[in-house]
């Protein structure tokens, strides 16, 4: 850039801006909590006996079959759930109904501890592929790369969550050891991202935005899965995810 200015004789600004993108129009966005067939990221989720709502993140696969990604507070109610549970989209805190949303199944999800450092709040269902197809672009978003990408301060990141819907932030925090208010007790989880939105500007993520999946802004590669956050100093929410790297390790899958 340097040698663009200097090649103007001084007279040329150089401004970084984000991925442009054409201005066509497409059809209308639908709400994350709404019934999304087929299934999309950032849709609304939640087991069939919960009275709650979390997100979709994205779909994974391993040799055996395709999944979507949440947290395991999500995909097993904070470790109450029976194993194999059915997981309907919408939520049922959004009118999800238990036959006619059925969606996936519980396969794998990581057990949280009390007594020990966590690595990541994760877990998986089994979609129903003879009946449910899924579309891994997210509504609002664009299409997610298929290669994750680390996290480093100042990153440029976006998710799209069932309650706050698309939102951009920035890396604020790597490499954090916290503790999470779980039914429970205090459950600890390590190396985590931290994300506050734009100074002056809404929450990055809310309630029900559990388990959303974070991107860079810039290519949509796959940075983190959201767990959750609190109010800052500002008053703005801070948010913090796990790695999306060490989340597909400890569940051994891959992104779709």
């Amino acid at each position: 850039m340097a040698s663009v200015v200097e090649a103007a004789g001084g007279e040329a600004d150089v401004e970084f801006v984000g991925l442009l993108k054409p201005f066509i129009s497409g059809p209308a966005t639908a709400s994350p909590t709404q019934r999304a067939r087929p299934l999309v990221p950032g849709a609304s989720i939640s087991l069939a006996t919960a009275t709650s709502a979390g997100t979709l993140g994205c779909f994974v696969r391993d040799a055996d079959a395709t999944y979507l990604l949440s947290n395991s507070h999500v995909l097993t109610s904070h470790g109450t759930a029976a194993p194999q549970s059915s997981v309907l989209q919408p939520a049922t805190y959004d009118g999800g109904n238990a036959t006619a949303d059925h969606v996936a199944t519980v396969t794998r999800a990581v057990v949280m501890d009390l007594t020990q450092l966590n690595l990541a709040d994760c877990a998986i269902a089994e979609i129903n592929t003879g009946s449910t197809a899924v579309r891994t672009e997210i509504p609002g978003v664009g299409q997610p790369s298929t290669s994750s990408l680390h996290a480093d301060l100042g990153m440029r990141v976006v998710k799209r969550g069932r309650t706050s819907n698309v939102t951009l932030g920035a890396v604020t925090g790597v490499s954090l050891n916290l503790k999470f208010a779980w039914p429970q007790g205090a459950m600890e989880l390590v190396d985590l991202i931290e994300i506050t939105a734009d100074n002056g500007a809404a929450d990055f993520a809310a309630p029900g935005d559990s388990g959303a999946l974070i991107l860079s802004e810039i290519d949509l590669r796959p940075v983190a899965l959201l767990i959750g956050g609190g109010p800052a100093s500002n008053g703005l929410v801070k948010v913090y995810a796990t790695p999306i790297a060490t989340v597909l390790g400890v569940l051994n899958v891959s992104l779709l």
